[in-house]
C-alpha cells in the first residue's frame, strides 16, 4: 500500500514504528515501516506535487507562449511581446534548477537548453553562409538542415541562449528592424525546441494532456517515469532504495545549484584569469544574470519551504513559513536551531545577490559580487548541516 501524506504533523517527530500492508506483489504480507518514513514519504509527495512537477508544468505552458511569441514577430511590438515571454519562461527554468537530478540531467536537456555562453562566432559565420537564401525566401534543404541540426543538437548554438542572442542586445528588447531573416528562422526553431524540450521534463514528472503526447510521439520520446519513482521510493520498481535516499536528493538538489551560482555563474567571471573566464556570464544579452541567480535561489526555497507561492524576489522572514508537510515543518520539528539557521542564510543570500551591482555582465569584479558568493556559501554550508541533522551522514 502506497502511503501518502495524510499522515499527522506529530508523527513525523516520533520514532516509533507502525505496520502497514505490503505490495500486493510483495510474498511478505507485513512490513514494517518506521514513523521516520512515513513523514519523508509524506515529505517527497508533496515535493513531486507542488514543486517539482507545478514548475515544469508552467515552465510547459511559459515555453509553449514563448515559441508563439517568437513564431509572431513581425514588428516591434510582436518583437516586446517575445522578449517578455522569453523572461517568463526563463524563471520558470531557473526556479527549477534546484531539481536538476532526474530528466534534465540524465537526457541532457540541462547541457542542451542553458549552455552559456552562446557560440556568437559560429552563429554569426553559419548566417554569413546562409543569410542570402533566408533574404531571398528560396531556401535550399541543407539552409534548412542546418539550422535544425544546430537547434537539436548543438549545446551553445541553442536554447534560452540562442533565443535570447537574437531578441536583446545591451539589456533590451531589440527592434524589429535589427533582425535579418535569418535571426528569425533560428529564434523560431529554437524556441519550438524549447517547448519540446519543456514537455520532456513535464511527461518525466507528472502528466501531459493529448495534445502534448502527440508532440512527444512525434519525437519519439518517452522517458523514465521519475514521479513514479520518486514517490516509491523503497518500492519496486523505483530507482530509490530507501525513502530518505530520495529526501537526500531534496537537499543534494539545492546544493548542487547553490554551488553553481556561487562557484561558477558569478565566481567564473569574478575572479576571471582569462578573457574566456571574464566572457563566461549566463545571460548577457538579457542583462538578466542577476534575476537568474535570484530566481535559483528561490527555486530552492520552493523546494525546501514546500511552495512555490515564495516567489519574491525580496520575501520576509514571516514569508518562510513550511506548508504542510514540507521539508522545512520536518528540519523544524528535528534541528530547530539548524532550521532557523538556513532560514536566516537563505534570506541573507538573496539579500547579497540582490545587492550585487547591475548589469553583473558590467561589474562581474565589482566587491559585490564576491559578498554575494560569501552569503550563498555560507548558505549551502547551513543546509548541508541541517541534512547532517535530520538524516545523518
Amino acid at each position: 500500500m502506497k502511503i501518502t501524506k495524510f499522515m499527522a504533523f506529530a508523527m513525523m517527530a516520533t520514532a516509533t514504528t507502525c505496520f502497514v500492508a505490503c505490495d500486493d506483489d510483495d510474498d511478505d504480507n507485513n512490513e514494517t515501516i518506521s514513523a521516520e518514513d512515513l513523514a519523508l514519504d509524506a515529505i517527497n509527495e508533496a515535493y513531486v506535487t507542488n514543486v517539482v512537477y507545478a514548475t515544469y508544468s508552467d515552465m510547459a505552458a511559459k515555453c509553449k507562449a514563448l515559441n508563439e511569441a517568437v513564431e509572431a514577430i513581425a514588428d516591434d511590438n510582436t518583437m516586446a511581446a517575445a522578449g517578455t515571454a522569453w523572461k517568463a519562461a526563463r524563471k520558470q527554468w531557473e526556479w527549477s534548477e534546484s531539481h536538476l537530478f532526474g530528466p534534465a540531467g540524465d537526457y541532457g536537456i540541462d547541457p542542451h537548453i542553458d549552455t552559456w555562453p552562446f557560440n556568437k562566432a559560429a552563429f554569426e559565420s553559419l548566417k554569413s553562409k546562409y543569410l542570402d537564401e533566408y533574404v531571398s525566401g528560396d531556401v535550399s534543404d541543407e539552409a534548412a538542415d542546418v539550422i535544425a541540426e544546430q537547434v537539436s543538437l548543438s549545446q551553445n548554438l541553442t536554447g534560452f541562449h540562442a533565443v535570447e542572442y537574437i531578441l536583446f542586445k545591451d539589456g533590451a528588447v531589440k527592434s524589429f528592424s535589427e533582425l535579418d531573416a535569418f535571426d528569425i528562422a533560428f529564434a523560431q526553431s529554437a524556441a519550438e525546441d524549447l517547448y519540446l524540450n519543456s514537455l520532456k521534463l513535464k511527461s518525466c514528472w507528472g502528466k501531459t494532456d493529448s495534445s502534448e503526447d502527440d508532440i512527444l510521439e512525434e519525437a519519439e520520446f518517452e522517458g523514465f517515469d521519475y514521479e513514479f519513482s520518486f514517490r516509491n521510493a523503497g518500492q519496486g520498481g523505483s530507482r530509490y532504495k530507501t525513502v530518505k535516499d530520495a529526501t537526500s536528493d531534496i537537499f543534494a538538489g539545492m546544493a548542487d545549484i547553490l554551488g553553481e551560482v556561487g562557484g561558477t555563474k558569478i565566481g567564473t567571471a569574478h575572479n576571471a584569469s582569462t578573457d574566456d573566464d571574464r566572457n563566461n556570464i549566463e545571460s548577457p544579452y538579457a542583462q538578466n544574470s542577476i534575476q537568474d541567480f535570484t530566481d535559483n535561489i528561490l527555486g530552492c526555497v520552493h523546494a525546501f519551504y514546500g511552495s512555490r507561492d515564495i516567489a519574491s524576489n525580496s520575501p520576509k522572514a514571516d514569508d518562510f513559513v513550511g506548508a504542510t508537510g514540507s521539508l522545512a515543518t520536518y528540519c523544524l520539528a528535528k534541528a530547530p536551531k539548524e532550521t532557523a539557521e538556513v532560514s536566516a542564510k537563505f534570506l541573507a543570500a538573496i539579500a547579497a545577490v540582490q545587492a550585487m551591482k547591475a548589469p553583473f555582465v558590467t561589474y562581474y569584479a565589482d566587491k559585490s559580487a564576491g559578498d554575494a558568493m560569501d552569503a550563498i556559501d555560507e548558505l549551502t554550508e547551513a543546509l548541508d548541516n541541517l541534512e547532517k541533522a535530520v538524516l545523518g551522514e
